[in-house]
């Protein structure tokens, strides 16, 4: 019986952890107070004007895949906006500005690119045509995160369901949290909550990789097996 409840403890904490990081991810879309730059607020709406940049802080949200609808104009080749994580400065000025560090998806009429800043330093990982993003009417369902994988971090972005990118950064890597930001750049963006706002990839005791549901699972099954064995005898 002891091993029953040890297993049961152990599940309430994971699905602790899960609500606690959705219900730090949903109150980004309406608390205007912690957001740092011009945002505007309605209806659970998130919008960035052009040529303005804003932050909101990671707390509750590292080390996850991120979940959120976003809609941005997509008609003119020439404009840009996106989003960052990870970002190690704040408020309505660019990362790069400040001589900082961040992982950002930039959104274009033709391409979509996954860059990073270190230390005001510009990277580009991937620069793929945008086949995707093509509705500028349209709010489309975003997951992206930056997982930590030992040294390394590893990026992934999909739209609509749709993996975009899968890339792993080995070097100069960016580990702590910081801020999410927006960036209006040439472009406005709007954000908002998707039914799923956060997936947690990594087991809170251990911190070890894994995937959330088959630990639930297994747990569930271990009860139920603990259970039947103490039933027989």
């Amino acid at each position: 019986m002891k091993k029953i409840f040890t297993v049961i403890f152990c599940c309430i904490i994971v699905m602790s952890f899960v609500m606690t990081a959705s219900a730090a991810a949903d109150v980004m879309f309406t608390d205007t107070g912690a957001w740092k730059g011009g945002v505007k607020i309605q209806d659970g709406v998130v919008t960035l004007d052009t040529f303005l940049s804003a932050t909101y802080p990671e707390e509750g949200m590292y080390n996850q895949m991120l979940s959120f609808k976003l809609k941005t104009d997509v008609s003119d080749a020439s404009k840009w906006s996106g989003f960052a994580i990870r970002q190690t400065t704040s408020g309505d000025v660019p990362v790069w500005a400040e001589a900082g560090s961040c992982y950002i998806v930039v959104f274009k009429k033709d391409i979509i690119e996954l860059q990073k800043f270190y230390k005001g330093a510009q990277i580009f990982f991937k620069t793929d045509k945008n086949t995707v993003f093509t509705d500028s009417t349209k709010f489309y369902d975003i997951e992206f995160g930056a997982i930590n994988e030992g040294d390394s971090v590893r990026l992934i972005l999909k739209v609509d369901g749709k993996e975009i990118y899968n890339y792993l950064d080995t070097t100069d890597v960016v580990k702590e949290a910081g801020t999410f930001a927006l960036y209006g750049y040439t472009n406005p963006i709007s954000i908002q909550a998707a039914p799923v706002t956060t997936q947690p990839v990594t087991s809170p005791a251990t911190g070890d990789a894994g995937v959330l549901i088959f630990v639930l699972t297994l747990s569930a099954s271990a009860v139920a097996g603990l259970i039947a064995k103490k039933k027989l005898k």
